[in-house]
């Protein structure tokens, strides 16, 4: 279990975590502003789509949605970290000197040096969202399951329905939980399935944002494509009417969290993510170093359960 601040520290933090918890909840917000928008706001409906009438929709109409949904998502995750800070002034030789570079390494969770190749912002974010092992296969993904129609029929519902937290929260849970067992199959797998799967990710022993998708295909297919597709089933499965609205909000909070624990530098609704077990730029930094603690990605739950937790503030 994740230690807690003495009781003076966490009253103080508390005080300082009013406007934390309000930038969570905004943060929080932005990322589902597609979903939340489209269901909030009727005439918003009827303009993107030109009708009210959510069975005259096109079923791509709802793949295109989503795959919006990821990536406003994702655009919003840049720019908190742009602007909060997690890109720094590093000095760097050049043929013509010492000049300043916008870079990814400052104010690290970890207190070693960052040994790895250091880009510039734009060439950094260019490499995040051209990633093959990204965006390109989780959207290749997405597109054949889709438009092959084998997804359950409530998927394929337009209907302007509020997402559902309980369906909302559902998928994370599940989808975090077969993702921290093909986590630890990986690493406990023969060295060749690993060295072949897993390990071109842990070359980042000391990751920021942009690489939580820098891995291999096979990496990117047995530890989020197969978790990803077991989610849909079992929830159906369970009889849960997964709506498209539900959908896009669980798959723009989760893209947009795996990025955020990659990050370098803390966030500072931290310590309300470790009052609840979600998971934290401190705790993944922990699996990167370490290896052996720490496989969950959204939640810490199953780490406790499993006894594989180890907290990043007493690592760090």
């Amino acid at each position: 279990m994740p230690s807690l601040p003495s009781p003076h520290a966490f009253f103080k933090q508390c005080f300082e975590g009013f406007k934390d918890g309000l930038l969570w909840a905004t943060l929080g917000m932005g990322l589902c502003t597609v979903p939340l928008t489209l269901t909030f706001y009727p005439s918003v409906y009827a303009y993107v789509y030109s009708t009210t009438d959510p069975y005259s929709v096109p079923n791509w109409m709802g793949l295109v949605t989503g795959l919006f949904s990821v990536l406003v998502s994702q655009m919003i995750v840049c720019l908190y970290g742009y602007f909060k800070g997690l890109v720094g002034e590093q000095v760097k030789e050049g043929g013509e000197g010492k000049r300043n570079s916008r870079v990814w390494h400052m104010l690290p969770v970890q207190k070693k040096e960052y040994k790895g190749e250091i880009l510039g912002y734009k060439e950094a974010l260019f490499a995040h969202l051209t990633n093959p092992e990204g965006f390109l296969l989780l959207g290749g993904y997405l597109i054949i399951y889709w438009m092959s129609g084998m997804m359950n029929e409530s998927y394929y519902n337009m209907k302007p329905v509020v997402p559902s937290v309980r369906n909302v929260f559902g998928q994370l849970a599940l989808v975090d939980f077969l993702q921290y067992a093909a986590h630890r199959l990986e690493h406990i797998a023969p060295t060749w399935i690993y060295v072949a799967s897993h390990k071109p990710h842990h070359r980042h022993h000391n990751p920021n944002l942009f690489q939580a998708f820098d891995g291999s295909v096979a990496d990117t297919v047995l530890m989020i494509l197969v978790p990803l597709l077991g989610t849909s089933v079992i929830m159906g499965e369970l009889g849960a009417k997964v709506t498209v609205w539900e959908y896009m909000t669980f798959g723009s909070l989760y893209s947009s969290h795996l990025c955020l624990i990659h990050s370098n530098t803390p966030h500072r609704f931290d310590l309300l993510h470790r009052l609840v077990g979600v998971g934290t730029s401190w705790d993944h930094h922990v699996h990167h170093s370490m290896f052996k603690y720490n496989y969950g990605h959204l939640f810490m739950w199953w780490d406790w359960v499993g006894g594989t937790y180890r907290d990043g503030g007493e690592k760090f």
